[in-house]
This record gives structure tokens, C-alpha cells and sequence, in this order.
């Protein structure tokens, strides 16, 4: 006969008897150690695949020294993880009340760009001098809308149905910030890609989803019409945007000036074939302008060829499906729409910076998540990241118990 005697005076909080009398253990939290691996996985080979493209210009360029890049990014690493244990750490619930704060800084961070704090790369102003760190706003922006958005859906519950509200929401809080981007720092592209982010955002939560396609139909119609008039007649008089388009369609028209790096991109992802060169024997990355960062792929795609890039775009679909499980299963709302808004950024980034390098849409400076130097992508990637795993540990795993009776005295 079973012994039962262990069972005798004690209770357990953690033990709960469902209706059918079977009896489940809730325990801690869920640690996804599946999605863990998988970040951890890639942030080390983003860190060869870095190590590979850089080394040379680094010893070129740096005073013989190769590992410049990568040490510069280790540091990020480090900066990224500090952030993300302290979320972890203090939970994303109890966080909450920091949101607005942040979401409001990102705007002053934006204004910065205007003054001498603003630092200019490739003749575009869109960095902002800290001393200790140099800070992308539009990168801040993107996540801090994140948040905002969670905050003000939760807020709203079934309110977010209304069309008034829909459109309230999406103008204040998505349209404006990617607006107010774009012109303070001529980022479309980045501002495109927030106002896309938000906009999905509120289509998957609002519930509404005829009248949304409705108003989306016409915004995207007059968006379109807005970019197409301001690409053609550019205010600047240049017509930047309009020349990268159609040097977009005809590369070789240019190849020698603003068509080279996408030809050059080309040429490495052709080169690599089926398996590729081999980790450091790329040849065409050394001709790729920025390979370290927007054009990072296509040295991967060189030296590790199609089954290369065809296993990175799956670990990155792993990913994305891992954390669409914890948005699926988070006890709260705001968990769950956050979650979304990280699966949103981080597949937008992926496979856009792989559709830019493959040369199938324009170029528009979208980095490769994890991958791609730059510290200001790095730190906020692995904070986000901190942020999913932190909804993760609010989840409540439920082990089911053999006894499915209850335990008597003998």
C-alpha cells in the first residue's frame, strides 16, 4: 500500500484541485531556455561573422588593431546585459510607471540632434553625442513606442475598439512620433518603420479590424502620394530620395558611385553559392561599403553561402516564434503587447536588412538584429530581449500531480 504519511499536515499554497479533483502545481515563473540559446547563439556568431568582415579594415585603419570593432561591440554586450538584468530584475509590471518618462525623453534625445550634440555620419545628422555613449533617438523612439502603446491600449481595454479611438491612438501616438522623426532628423526610412510598427500594434489589439483596414487603406494612399511628391521635388533641390529609388531599379546606371554598394552587395551574396567560401575567406566584403553594419548579411551570405543565410533566417524564425508563445501566454495585457511589439521590430529589422542586401527592396539603413554593429542597436535589442524574457518569468508553469484523489488519514 502507498505510503501517504509525507502528505499528513502538510499544505501546500502552490497546490491547486481543479474541478475533475486532478490536482496541479503552479510553479515560479517559465524560463524559456529554448529562446535564451537561441539570442545567446546569435549574439556569438553576430560577434564572428563581426570579427570576419571587420578585421582587416580594422588593422588597416585602427593601428593594427583587428579586433577593434569587436571589442567595441563586447562593450555594448556588457551594457546591454547590465540594462537587461536590472529589468529582469524589477519585473516589466513594476516598471510600468517609468514608460511615459522614457517615451517623453526619446523626444528631448530627438531635439538633441539639432544642437552641437549632434554628431553627423555619411552627411546624415541622426546621432547625439552623450560622452559616454552616442545614442540613435530613432532607435530609442522605436521602443519607447512600444511601451507607450502597451501602456495606452491596457488603459483603454475595450474603448480600443471605437473608431474614435483607434484614430486618436494612432494619430498622438504613432503617426506624430514617426512625423516629428522624420522631419528633425531626415530618417524616413527609420520613421517608416516605427509608424509600421505602431500601426500593427493597434491593428492587432484594437479588435476593429474592418475599419482599421478602412483608414489604412487611405493613409497608405496618401502617404504614398506625400513621399512620391516630396521624393520628386526633395525641398533640398538634391532629390536624394528620388535618385536612391532609381538607382534602386538600375544600380548599374551608377556603379561606381551611389549604385556601388548595392552592386557590390550583389556580387558577395552570388560569390558565396550554395556553401560559401568559408568563415574569413570573403573576398568581396572588403569592396562593401558599412559592411559591419546595414550590409553585414550579404558578408555572411558570402562566407557561408545559401545553406548559411537559409539557417539564419530560421533561427531568427525560431525566435519570433518563441516569443510569439510568451505574447500568447503573458498574464497581462501589457505583457502580451509588448511582446508583439518586440516579434514586430526584431522581424521587421531581419528580414528587411536581408531583402536590402538581397537588393529586392531600397535601401533604408535597417541594421540586422544582434548582428549588425552599433551601440545604440545592440543595448536597446538585448533590452527589449530583457524585456520579453521578464513577461516570460510572469508566466506560471502548472505541473500536473499523479494523486488525483484526496489523501486520508490511516
Amino acid at each position: 500500500m502507498a505510503d501517504y504519511s509525507k502528505h499528513r499536515g502538510k499544505k501546500n499554497k502552490n497546490v491547486k484541485v481543479l474541478s475533475n479533483g486532478i490536482q496541479i502545481r503552479e510553479q515560479k515563473g517559465l524560463i524559456d531556455y529554448g529562446l535564451i540559446f537561441a539570442v545567446i547563439l546569435l549574439i556569438l556568431f553576430g560577434l564572428l561573422m563581426l570579427y570576419s568582415a571587420t578585421s582587416y579594415y580594422a588593422y588597416e585603419t585602427q593601428n593594427g588593431d583587428s579586433f577593434f570593432f569587436v571589442r567595441k561591440q563586447c562593450r555594448n554586450i556588457v551594457v546591454g546585459c547590465v540594462l537587461g538584468t536590472m529589468i529582469i530584475a524589477f519585473n516589466y509590471y513594476r516598471l510600468r510607471f517609468l514608460y511615459k518618462l522614457a517615451y517623453i525623453l526619446s523626444f528631448f534625445l530627438i531635439c538633441m540632434v539639432k544642437t552641437p550634440l549632434g554628431i553627423t555620419k555619411n552627411g546624415a545628422t541622426r546621432w547625439v553625442n552623450l560622452y559616454f555613449i552616442q545614442v540613435q533617438p530613432a532607435e530609442v523612439l522605436k521602443i519607447t513606442m512600444i511601451l507607450m502603446l502597451a501602456l495606452v491600449i491596457t488603459e483603454q481595454g475595450e474603448r480600443m475598439r471605437k473608431p474614435e479611438v483607434i484614430i486618436k491612438v494612432a494619430t498622438y501616438y504613432v503617426i506624430f512620433p514617426a512625423i516629428f522623426l522624420g522631419v528633425m532628423t531626415s530618417n524616413l526610412s527609420s520613421a517608416a518603420v516605427i509608424a509600421l510598427i505602431g500601426l500593427l500594434i493597434i491593428f492587432t489589439f484594437s479588435k476593429n479590424w474592418r475599419f482599421f483596414f478602412q483608414v489604412a487603406g487611405i493613409g497608405i494612399c496618401v502617404l504614398a502620394l506625400v513621399i512620391a511628391f516630396h521624393s520628386i521635388t526633395d525641398r533640398g533641390g538634391s532629390g536624394f530620395r528620388a535618385k536612391r529609388i532609381t538607382v534602386w531599379l538600375n544600380p548599374e546606371a551608377d556603379a561606381q558611385g551611389t549604385g556601388y554598394q548595392i552592386l557590390q552587395g550583389k556580387y558577395a551574396i552570388g560569390s558565396g553559392g550554395f556553401l560559401g567560401k568559408g568563415i574569413g575567406n570573403g573576398i568581396q566584403k572588403v569592396s562593401i561599403p558599412e559592411v559591419y553594419n546595414d550590409y553585414i548579411f550579404s558578408a555572411i551570405a558570402e562566407e557561408l553561402g545559401f545553406v548559411g543565410i537559409v539557417l539564419l533566417a530560421f533561427l531568427y524564425l525560431y525566435i519570433l516564434y518563441r516569443m510569439l508563445a510568451i505574447a500568447v501566454n503573458s498574464p497581462t495585457l501589457l505583457g502580451s503587447i509588448i511582446t508583439w511589439g518586440v516579434i514586430l521590430h526584431i522581424g521587421l529589422h531581419a528580414y528587411l536588412n536581408m531583402g536590402i542586401n538581397s537588393g529586392l527592396i531600397p535601401n533604408t539603413g535597417v541594421t540586422l538584429p544582434l548582428i549588425s554593429y552599433g551601440g545604440s542597436s545592440m543595448v536597446l535589442t538585448m533590452v527589449e530581449f530583457a524585456l520579453v524574457f521578464s513577461v516570460s518569468l510572469s508566466i506560471k508553469q502548472k505541473e500536473f500531480l499523479r494523486e488525483t484523489t484526496v489523501v486520508r488519514e490511516y
